[in-house]
């Protein structure tokens, strides 16, 4: 179906757009995911970096942008003009002041140190209408971005000329592809792109009784997902992993099982956590050498010191 740019004023239609296909959702869903693993871990030097950038690519063009809010919106130009301005405003608050937001808080308890932490939780999505159709969104994306979130955009249907526009204003100030995406999908079609909380129930039931059931701490394997997959069952390594907890698939020949799915959830939650438990027997319950042998990686401590971290800021066990 066709997406139309109306000019409210005139009734001239200004553009038409194809809403994206089932396939191009799916692509811009993966691509968010994968930009996201790689955007949390950038320094805050860096975001604010590109979230000034932004600022200045609004500005540098801001005539453009404004008229396309005022053919498609309606209001009068020199509101357009400082909708822009501010956006751009907006933009340089968080780059400057997000860091400090977001560092974390002491919090006294009978623990040796404890402390609120803030992290990113992976792609936001939002839902925006159409009068203010930038402000609504740059006050939306500045904090998430910067926070280490990437973001999709469904934004209001009479307005897909400006929704893409802010797109295009994040990709030539430099964010990673992927990081900020627009759909032009109707608002019906939106539930979709979360109706995913039983699955995600589904995991954390299976993550426990499996964890459980190989003698481990599940808030371990939460962690170990956390890190290894961010909870995408789809996740594939440059090395071939698999699934939540990136198993190789040479395990399943090992156990003499290689046609089991390891996309499944169920099979890639038990192999994960009967290959931890094995690594761990192996080291006699030291914990580093067994998260450095189950990632590959031994002698080397920052995958260790990456799922720790996690377990102890996100997942909360000491």
């Amino acid at each position: 179906m066709a997406v139309q740019s109306v000019n409210p004023a005139t009734e001239e239609v200004l553009a038409t757009f194809e809403e994206h296909s089932q396939r191009q959702i799916d692509e811009v869903l993966d691509q968010s995911v994968k930009s996201f693993r790689d955007w949390r871990e950038r320094p805050f030097a860096e975001r604010s970096r590109l979230m000034h950038a932004a600022a200045a690519e609004l500005r540098r063009d801001a005539e453009r942008y404004a008229l396309l809010i005022t053919q498609e919106m309606g209001k009068p130009l020199a509101q357009s003009r400082a909708e822009v301005e501010k956006c751009a405003w907006c933009c340089d608050y968080f780059a400057d002041n997000s860091e400090a937001f977001l560092s974390d808080i002491p919090s006294p308890s009978s623990a040796s140190e404890s402390y609120v932490a803030f992290d990113p939780l992976g792609t936001v999505l939002a839902i925006m209408p159409w009068n203010f159709p930038f402000w609504q969104v740059f006050r939306f994306a500045a904090p998430t971005l910067m926070a280490g979130n990437a973001g999709i955009l469904k934004h209001a249907s009479n307005v897909p000329q400006c929704a893409l526009a802010i797109e295009e204003v994040f990709t030539r100030a430099g964010f990673p592809r992927g990081v900020f995406q627009t759909l032009l999908i109707p608002g019906k079609q939106a539930q979709a792109l979360i109706a995913d909380a039983e699955e995600r129930l589904e995991i954390l039931r299976l993550a426990h009784a499996e964890a459980t059931r190989a003698r481990l701490d599940p808030e371990l394997v939460l962690a170990v997902i956390d890190v290894e997959s961010n909870f995408d069952r789809f996740a594939v390594s440059w090395a071939g992993a698999r699934g939540l907890m990136q198993v190789m698939p040479f395990w399943l020949k090992e156990i003499g099982r290689p046609q089991d799915n390891l996309f499944h959830i169920s099979t890639n939650l038990r192999m994960g956590c009967t290959i931890l438990r094995y690594y761990l027997d192996m080291e006699r319950g030291d914990l580093r050498p067994a998260l450095e042998r189950y990632n590959g990686s031994r002698g080397q401590r920052t995958y260790p010191d990456r799922v720790l971290d996690r377990l102890s800021r996100r997942w909360y066990k000491s």
